[in-house]
């Protein structure tokens, strides 16, 4: 279970900075 928490907040994270990758491109 702590594992699982563990990998949810890793996708989580690498979802975010791809949101924010994303929004800097396109604000360029």
């Amino acid at each position: 279970m702590l594992y699982t928490k563990l990998e949810q907040r890793e996708k989580f994270r690498e979802r975010n900075k791809n949101q924010i990758q994303y929004r800097t491109s396109w604000a360029k």
